[in-house]
């Protein structure tokens, strides 16, 4: 797939795409989902500027992995997809319902 650069920036989440606390955990991180129709970018780092890796696609499973004590990126999380690690919008996940 061809990366979409303004993805991001040019949708309005739905409003359950908040990030939150909850979801399963697990001693690899908590899973999500992407939720953007048009799917979501997987960054080489937390920022737009950033080279995307490949387009996530709507629904698909990620696991949001912890960052180091005390470090936050507001706005960003880093994940695994599949066997690949990188940076997604926050706005554009949602916590995997068990």
């Amino acid at each position: 797939m061809n990366p979409s650069p303004e993805a991001e920036a040019l949708e309005t989440p739905p409003a359950s795409a908040a990030p939150e606390e909850t979801g399963e955990a697990s001693p690899e991180g908590r899973r999500a989902v992407v939720c953007s129709p048009k799917g979501l970018n997987l960054r080489v780092g937390p920022a737009l500027s950033y080279d995307a890796q490949e387009v996530l696609p709507d629904g698909a499973e990620v696991t949001v992995l912890a960052l180091p004590r005390g470090v936050t990126v507001p706005g960003w999380e880093l994940v695994m997809a599949g066997d690949r690690a990188g940076w997604v919008s926050s706005r554009f996940l949602r916590p995997l319902e068990g």
